[in-house]
């Protein structure tokens, strides 16, 4: 497929019917924490397959774990994943998961990314070396601690290091970003932060292709060291 249509925001598909993917406005912690995971995720699994599109619908607690899932188009709970990082002010008494996956879609690979993860390199590191295309990042901000120096250290700056296309999804602002090269402004925006829903965007396969080839990041890591010490670097 050439390119896919994501979109960011609950009622997103009565403004495009031709949107494949669908991210869920991230909630604050309050929300995040009075979710029932079964009814709360059956309720998007019904609005998944009566609109026929996959939806990542935010963080939830289940198990004593900050998780993180998608839904295809026929309501079915494709993967779950639990968060590897906590932001300790407000999921302290959580664990953390310990086991980074990639879900093969019809539109690509996707890594889950929840919460504070999206921080952490090498998590995002091994999520493209497990040949990820697109990160969803789910994540919850403080509103005085918000800025747009966080989404460049941490969702776009991810973006450009791997090569990855990113649906950041917050609280307070999201956007689609992706490698430099496949915007037309080189700015890495597809849709800049904002807090106006639905943000809808396309992200190309081609130009992904494109641009890993101007900047082949992977052709000089040592990939037998990740391989070899993957349980230490997640540490």
């Amino acid at each position: 497929m050439e390119a896919t249509k994501v979109a960011i925001g609950n009622n997103a598909v009565n403004y495009d019917k031709d949107i494949q993917l669908i991210v869920y406005p991230q909630e604050e912690v309050s929300a995040i924490k009075s979710h029932d995971p079964d009814s709360y995720l059956m309720k998007v699994s019904q609005y998944a397959s009566q609109n026929k599109v996959y939806v990542v619908p935010g963080l939830y607690i289940r198990d004593n774990y900050l998780c993180l899932c998608i839904i295809d188009n026929n309501g079915n709970i494709v993967y779950e994943q639990k968060a590897t990082h906590l932001n300790q002010s407000w999921f302290s008494e959580l664990r953390r998961g310990n086991e980074i996956e990639i879900v093969k879609t019809q539109f690509g690979n996707v890594f889950l990314c929840a919460d504070v993860d999206i921080y952490k390199p090498e998590v995002l590191r091994i999520a493209a070396l497990m040949e990820a295309d697109i990160v969803i990042s789910c994540q919850y901000i403080k509103e005085d601690h918000y800025s747009h120096q966080m989404i460049l250290s941490g969702a776009w700056q991810q973006a450009q290091q791997n090569c990855l296309y990113v649906v950041s999804s917050t609280n307070i602002k999201s956007s689609i970003i992706g490698p430099c090269e496949t915007v037309n402004d080189l700015s890495g925006f597809i849709k800049e932060p904002t807090d106006n829903y639905p943000i809808i965007g396309e992200m190309s396969m081609s130009k992904r292709a494109n641009a890993y080839d101007k900047f082949a990041i992977f052709n000089s890591l040592n990939h037998g060291l990740y391989k070899n010490h993957i349980k230490e670097l997640c540490k």
